[in-house]
């Protein structure tokens, strides 16, 4: 190229799209270097910005796709802005990226580039404006769920939107009427920027009570995201750091406004990113190390993985609010710098005349001299864009998603057109006194490569849903709506009993024998056995694995119909729709069995099976779906409801005469199937959509529920001679245990549910039922019918295991008093969950209640009068505790003479009337000598005589988290064989959670396992750093308590 032939080319470059400083107004200079590096760093906001994105790196990749996709994005984005500051430093104008793709395109194509770079900037820029506000709206929302969920608080969309209009309106209020003190502004957004980063770490790294191992951290990699390759899901999970380190060249935008803008703008967007790179990493590194599990920070119901790790860090709701509270407020301020480059480009824009009605656009504000238009416009845009989150928050986040495609897409043009005439005609090349020299064809080479990357993978969805279908997983929905074949639900279920039959027990078995019924127990308990890895042949070694990691373990073998307690390794296995992620043995394995010291009736006996079924399901819901429901109902679910399985299960007999009236039964019956099939299924809404059909049907049944006039007691016969008459509500026996069991398995749909509302409600009810049944004194009390005993069972046992995760008054459990004091009369018939030890259990609800009020005044700081108002609460306290101890040191259990046989051989009279089932709720909460000795001598030392078979396996999981979790160490050397003794029960304990979990597959049981391991965590950390402090009596376990980690994490579940 001839020297004539470049300087006409040169000229060609500055006549394009340039602006006509002769005729457009000057914006005044206020930007210095410093302030200018201040508004670029302010406007990245990388490590407050990190906190809204983890999520999707957690889920794709974990850890690794989190710290080396930072470090990947901190080399490219250096890199790409050392490549857009060369050009900044040759054509500082507002316009950035698509004056230099004009500049640099060839001729032909010059205008069109120079507009498409434009108009994708533009579009860009306006998107990425929105997310800060909407971070910063939304963190605000999560804090109310945080804080105000019990008190009734839900979570609404039009919320956030309506923040995030406030935070706009405030942004466009200082961008208009304080552009003189913006550069003051942005020098004090980054001094907090830098303060805040150092608070939250040191915060972080002090109070955080476990951290994480640099494996977890370097090396773990978790692959959730649904995608099929590891590789995509990587690559997926690298872009939540590639996010955050966009928007450095709101440098460009504000040029005009700049002194010596030809070097201060290249200062101001390397230095940021290198920066904020810095500090994001820093930053990261310290979250993960200190995050705790990351299945709970990534199902916190705030919305916001950050909140929950901050509440795990602290335990406290106050200050896990005040370091979101900082970093919503960062946002806000980044809000302010965002809004100030985006209108700074579109009024660039309008002023080349590339809007409609640009002239108004582009107009200055002579007063202020700042675009005000322009700013108006940004801000207009941005609310209408909010009115999307209204009806989906996953459309609103897709189209922020595509604008920072659009802005790396901004970034890539020009910096593809600087290479190609960096190698073929570097002559026609003008530079400022910022450039790169001989290394500027690698440092483009690389930013190309990595915003090509980029560009390419920001368009992947993050989730990819499963269409795969096999048996193993319950997928019929999605294959119907994707024309699939489903070989598992859509398999015809036949009713036969051909593979519902197993051998009735020889004569010469007994309840003592390492063998049960019909039951391979060898073939059983090969999961648990040495060549497992899991436990040893005795308790007594232990196992260097975690609780839940195997929990995890064995679950993978169990769902396999090899190692589930109850498994038979014969027969066909029909139509299961068990996936792997629902533990359930075959439904070959249901069976009712004779007493163990009767003789064999027959040589096969079949399970109880509705007769009507077919007409209940063309009643009701005549689907295949609701038929394979039904069946998983009677093949598991009513032996996981219950301590012994029978034609005696109430949940069988009881059940199956009340479906054949009662929808609302029927329903409640495929709520729990349907809960249980699908809780490990987030690809499908089935189970919620039987729980809402439950929930309507209960609420048609209460609008039909009779009101009439009752009769009060002799002690209310005063008050309603004042008051007028009472009345009392005609419950219906469905209808009351139709709450109960709804309420009951919240928990299978959300584990963290203890169905509160459904338990007051329940309350209510069962006060009217009782009062009409008659059955509100013990004398009444003690003669029920087979269905009252259930009911009031049920409800005991709920209220039971509800008062360990729900604040409340030991008054309010009163109206169960009557059933405490029962007489025994006659023979004694066990229930399903209390066995024979009904009133234990409205004591052991008391004992939960008077817990919880213990942990709160022990760790409670502040007291509105003295530490005298604090002593004289826990005088009450200790007062009330020792009463109730008294009372259940009397209680006595009844003799095993007196109890009628379960027909289960698996949980025999002598352990569901014996003091095994009734005492093993006890160790709740020891205060004197003599429950420390009762606590000991009946459940240490009975409780392994419980068969790893036995029927009652499902209601022990109380029971092993409250004995499980004061396995406290000495760590003394003298005592090295105590030390020992304390890890061969927690060898015990492992093994019994682990068939727990396997047996029931529900996800409590992973609640549970998650504080007793980390109740020994801790327990450990605190002796070992103790070391020559002897702890005596119950006083470390008193220290770590299984209560308070449960709240500190989150984990409040119904442990049964």
């Amino acid at each position: 190229m001839s020297s004539a032939e470049v300087k006409k080319s040169a000229t060609e470059m500055q006549d394009v799209l340039s602006p006509n400083r002769d005729d457009d107004p000057n914006l005044k200079r206020n930007f210095a270097r410093s302030s200018m590096l201040a508004l670029c760093v302010s406007l990245m906001a990388t490590w407050e910005a990190l906190t809204s994105v983890m999520a999707a790196g957690l889920v794709s990749g974990g850890p690794v796709s989190l710290v080396y996709g930072m470090i990947v994005a901190v080399i490219g984005s250096t890199c790409s802005a050392m490549s857009l500051s060369e050009l900044a430093s040759v054509q500082p104008t507002a316009g950035g990226q698509y004056h230099f793709v004009a500049h640099l395109s060839p001729g032909s194509i010059r205008k069109g580039a120079g507009w498409l770079g434009g108009y994708i900037s533009l579009l860009g820029w306006v998107a990425v404006t929105g997310s800060a506000p909407f971070l910063s709206g939304t963190l605000i929302q999560g804090l109310l769920v945080l804080n105000y969920s019990e008190q009734g608080y839900v979570f609404e969309r039009w919320h956030g939107t309506l923040i995030y209009w406030a935070i706009l309106i405030f942004s466009s209020v200082v961008c208009v009427f304080c552009n003189g003190v913006l550069p003051l502004i942005q020098k004090l957004s980054m001094a907090l920027h830098v303060i805040l980063f150092v608070t939250l770490i040191t915060v972080m790294c002090v109070l955080s009570p476990t951290k994480n191992s640099a494996e977890f951290v370097f090396v773990s990699f978790q692959n959730n995201s649904g995608w099929e390759s590891d590789g995509v899901a990587w690559c997926i999970g690298l872009l939540s750091s590639a996010y955050v380190l966009v928007g450095y060249d709101g440098a460009t935008h504000l040029g005009e406004e700049m002194e010596n803008a030809a070097m201060g703008i290249p200062f101001a967007m390397v230095g940021s990113v290198v920066a904020n790179g810095i500090m994001g990493f820093g930053f990261l590194i310290a979250l993960l190390f200190c995050m705790g599990d990351i299945d709970s920070a990534l199902n916190t119901n705030t919305g916001f993985p950050i909140i929950q790790i901050f509440y795990t860090i602290t335990g406290n709701k106050a200050a896990a609010t005040v370091m979101v509270v900082s970093i919503s407020f960062m946002a806000m301020l980044s809000t302010i710098a965002l809004h100030t480059s985006a209108s700074r480009m579109l009024w660039a824009f309008a002023r080349d005349q590339a809007l409609p009605w640009s002239r108004v656009v582009s107009r200055i504000d002579e007063k202020r001299n700042v675009p005000t238009v322009a700013i108006l416009i940004i801000t207009l845009l941005l609310m209408l864009l909010g009115l999307i989150n209204i009806g989906s928050t996953t459309a609103f986040n897709a189209i922020l998603s595509l604008a920072v495609v659009g802005l790396q897409t901004s970034y890539l043009m020009p910096i593809c057109l600087v290479l190609w005439r960096r190698i073929a005609v570097p002559d026609t090349l003008a530079w400022g006194p910022w450039r790169l020299g001989k290394a500027g064809v690698v440092v483009n080479i690389v930013a190309i490569l990595y915003l090509g990357f980029t560009c390419v993978f920001m368009l992947f969805p993050p989730y990819q849903p499963r269409v795969k279908c096999d048996e193993t997983v319950p997928s019929c929905r999605r294959c119907l709506k994707t024309g699939l074949t489903c070989p598992g639900y859509l398999r015809p279920v036949k009713w036969s009993t051909k593979h519902e039959k197993l051998p009735v027990p020889s004569e010469g078995h007994s309840a003592g024998d390492d063998t049960a019924a019909g039951v391979n127990v060898d073939d059983d308990r090969q999961v648990f056995s040495p060549s497992s890895s899991l436990f040893s042949e005795r308790a007594g070694t232990f196992s260097p694995m975690s609780l839940t990691s195997q929990i995890t373990s064995s679950y993978v073998a169990t769902t396999t119909g090899e190692g589930s307690p109850a498994s038979n390794s014969s027969g066909d296995q029909g139509s299961s729709a068990l996936g792997t992620s629902v533990a359930s043995p075959p439904q070959t394995e249901l069976f009712i069995l004779s007493a163990p010291n009767s003789p064999p009736q027959s040589s096969q006996m079949t399970i109880i099976i509705p007769q009507n079924k077919d007409a209940l399901l063309s009643l009701y819901v005549p689907t295949e779906e609701s038929s394979v429901l039904l069946s998983h109902y009677f093949s598991l679910i009513c032996r996981i409801n219950s301590s012994f399985d029978s034609e005696n299960n109430p949940f069988r007999n009881q059940i199956s005469k009340l479906i054949n009236d009662s929808p609302l039964m029927f329903y409640c019956v495929l709520s729990m199937s349907a809960a249980h099939l699908h809780q490990y299924d987030n690809n499908t809404t089935i189970s919620f959509e039987y729980q809402a059909r439950a929930l309507s049907q209960l609420s048609t049944d209460l609008s039909t529920t009779c009101i009439l006039p009752s009769q009060p007691t002799h002690q209310e016969h005063e008050s309603t001679e004042l008051s007028g008459p009472s009345q009392t509500t005609l419950v219906k026996d469905e209808l009351l245990l139709g709450i109960i069991l709804l309420g009951m398995t919240s928990a299978w749909n959300d584990a963290s549910s203890p169905g509160y509302s459904h338990l007051i409600g329940s309350r209510v009810l069962f006060k009217s039922w009782m009062s009409m049944n008659g059955l509100n004194t013990a004398n009444t009390a003690s003669a029920m019918t087979d269905i009252q005993r259930f009911i009031v069972s049920s409800m005991v046992y709920w209220e039971a295991l509800s008062s360990f995760v729900v604040d409340q008054r030991t008054e309010d459990l009163a109206y169960l008093d009557c059933l405490a004091n029962q007489r025994w009369t006659g023979t004694i018939t066990p229930s399903p969950w209390t066995g024979v030890a009904t009133p234990i259990f409205i004591h052991l609800a008391k004992v939960g209640s008077l817990m919880r009020k213990k942990r709160a005044l022990r760790n409670i700081s502040l007291f509105r009068d003295s530490e005298a108002y604090r002593d004289a609460l826990y005088f009450q306290l200790v007062e009330d505790a020792r009463a109730l101890e008294q009372v259940i040191l009397g209680w006595r259990v009844p003799f095993v003479s007196l109890v009628e046989d379960t027909g289960d051989p698996r949980a025999p009279r002598n352990i569901s009337g014996g003091s095994h089932a009734a005492i093993v709720w006890l160790p709740s909460s020891s205060c004197t000598e003599p429950f420390q000795k009762l606590w000991k001598t009946t459940l240490a030392l009975p409780f392994p005589n419980i068969l790893s078979d036995s029927s009652t396996l499902p209601v022990q999981g109380l029971a092993l988290v409250a004995a499980g979790s004061v396995l406290g160490r000495v760590g003394s050397p003298e005592k090295a064989a105590l030390d020992q003794e304390v890890m061969e029960w927690r060898a015990f304990v492992r093994e019994r959670m682990v068939l727990l979990h396997s047996f029931v597959g529900l996800r409590p049981v992973k609640h549970a396992a998650i504080m007793i391991e980390e109740a020994w965590t801790r327990m450990d950390a605190l002796v070992y750093s103790n070391s020559g402090f002897e702890f005596v009596g119950n006083m470390l376990s008193d220290s770590v308590h299984w209560m308070d980690i449960m709240i500190e994490k989150r984990l409040e579940t119904i442990l049964g």
